[in-house]
């Protein structure tokens, strides 16, 4: 059985809040290379400083940018998955500015990884 539309654009917004929270970790992973894994019971909010960190000064203000974006996308994935709004499921165009947020995010964290500065994000 397919899937409602509705469920479909649910599903997508959980998978934009968890690959936010993936580049949340990433980002203090890379900023801090802890022995462990990152824990923290207060969700991604608290390591998306780390972004910031990790970026070039030149880049502070597009990247200062995306990462309070993301963390209106972070809260509002919330309220709809938690049912705390009246937004049951987001529009497919909400989704789609939701998806270039995360893929910049992403990108800056690859560019860094792969050893540059992630100056290459503005491409996405």
């Amino acid at each position: 059985m397919k899937p409602s539309e509705s469920t479909a654009r649910r599903v997508a917004v959980l998978e934009i809040r968890l690959r936010i929270e993936r580049a949340a970790v990433r980002a203090h992973s890379l900023a801090c290379k802890p022995e462990r894994p990152a824990t923290n019971p207060n969700g991604a909010d608290s390591y998306f400083p780390y972004i910031l960190g990790l970026v070039d000064p030149a880049d502070f203000q597009e990247t200062y940018g995306y990462v309070r974006l993301a963390r209106h996308v972070y809260k509002k994935s919330s309220d709809i998955l938690h049912g705390r709004s009246s937004l049951i499921s987001a529009s497919p165009i909400i989704l789609d500015e939701w998806k270039v947020v995360v893929e910049y995010l992403e990108s800056l964290l690859d560019g860094i990884e792969s050893g540059g500065d992630g100056a290459s994000v503005t491409e996405v």
